[in-house]
């Protein structure tokens, strides 16, 4: 983001990358309650390990061998023993929020839809991301600000950089909307299998 606090081209790319890396390359999806992706780099392993080969440094005194990535990894989650002990003794973290849940009632993972969609901005506009999301099956649409979802306009409103200031203030707003989100899709999945 800007000084400002609006969002920008660099942070876009840059939200868009992770969105395929770290969530969408997968089907079915996993969720976190940690949302935080800096969080889930941090505690968690890649689903897809990345790849190394070793070039060896001459200038280094015993030639050692420094590790190149080849190939990122991909997607988040994994958690080994030591991180998930170390989880448990932590003040700042908790583990509930870092294991994997699938939001079975909203996204059916048995069946992959021959073309999913995402609303973008038409002011990001950009062939390179759009070729990314092709190779997966999503088609980015270009839409006006007033095209929106009203979901997306209540997740705007939730995030005012008027009235948010500081990081954890964001986060919190972040999970209460999920929180919400969620909980209304499922009173409207209960009401609806209630009638049927």
């Amino acid at each position: 983001m800007d000084p400002i606090g609006k969002i920008n081209s660099k942070f876009y790319i840059t939200f868009m990358m992770e969105l395929l890396s770290d969530y969408l390359f997968y089907f079915p999806r996993a969720s976190f309650n940690d949302g935080n992706i800096a969080s889930l780099r941090k505690l968690t392993l890649a689903r897809k390990p990345a790849k190394y080969e070793f070039d060896k440094d001459e200038s280094l005194s015993n030639s050692e061998y420094i590790p190149k990535i080849t190939e990122p990894g991909l997607g988040t989650g994994v958690m080994p023993n030591v991180i998930t002990n170390s989880i448990t003794e932590s003040n700042e973290y908790k583990l509930k929020d870092f294991q994997v849940f699938k939001s079975k009632i909203f996204v059916n993972g048995n069946i992959k839809p021959k073309k999913q969609v995402i609303f973008v901005p038409k002011q990001y506009k950009n062939r390179m991301i759009e070729i990314w999301f092709e190779k997966l099956n999503y088609k980015l649409v270009y839409t006006n600000k007033n095209e929106l979802s009203q979901i997306v306009k209540d997740f705007t409103r939730t995030l005012s950089i008027k009235t948010v200031k500081t990081n954890p203030s964001v986060t919190q707003r972040i999970k209460l909307f999920n929180y919400h989100s969620v909980r209304s899709l499922t009173d409207l999945q209960e009401n609806t299998n209630h009638f049927l």
